[in-house]
């Protein structure tokens, strides 16, 4: 998918422990109470800050690998956005592709503890400015295409994969990847977004 990448292990075990304790000493999430989702707007907390470095550096590498025509990874700051989820073992992601009218180009996805697959398929209503793909013989878009997600791994969205693709995760307590079974355990993930400008925090 252009504009796809996958950095596995860009963070390590020690690095992905360090911000598990900061999310635990900041009590973030209470998922027994339903409490399983976390917020923030303006700056991103500094105990994510190697993880923005590293997402700047993914936005890059995926400007020049795909040659897009854009100056967004140039933004300062290139995130203010940030969603921290936790998923129990059996629990999904609605397929989705993230407001097209709230946020700007440039998304990275970090798992910081957990796997799972993450399941890629073409929108049904792509943005006027990047069609999807088509399969030239069928005319019809391409499939789903799946991305096993582990601790320390990072994918970046932009251009094509971040207008015109839906991402999600299915419902399961275990995924199959080249012939292995993986139990999923306890996941956590955080998201970076930039804003386009006008937009409220009441959404």
């Amino acid at each position: 998918i252009p504009g796809l990448l996958l950095w596995k292990h860009a963070l390590s075990e020690t690095e992905c422990q360090s911000i598990l304790a900061h999310i635990k000493d900041n009590n973030w999430f209470r998922p027994q109470v339903g409490i399983n989702q976390v917020v923030r707007f303006g700056t991103i907390p500094s105990f994510l800050d190697l993880l923005c470095q590293l997402g700047k550096q993914l936005v890059f590498y995926i400007v020049m690998f795909v040659k897009l025509n854009s100056t967004f990874a140039y933004r300062t700051p290139l995130f203010d956005h940030m969603i921290a989820n936790h998923y129990y073992p059996n629990d999904g992601l609605v397929s989705h592709v993230d407001l097209v009218n709230r946020f700007a180009d440039g998304i990275v996805v970090a798992s910081i503890s957990g796997s799972c697959i993450m399941e890629f398929s073409p929108s049904d209503n792509a943005n006027q400015n990047h069609q999807p793909k088509v399969n030239q013989n069928h005319h019809q878009p391409a499939g789903t295409i799946e991305m096993f997600l582990q601790q320390g791994d990072l994918i970046g969205l932009s251009g094509e994969a971040r207008w015109d693709w839906k991402h999600g995760i299915p419902v399961r307590l275990n995924d199959q990847w080249q012939g292995e079974i993986y139990p999923r355990t306890e996941r956590i993930s955080v998201t970076l977004r930039r804003l386009l400008p006008q937009t409220d925090e009441s959404f």
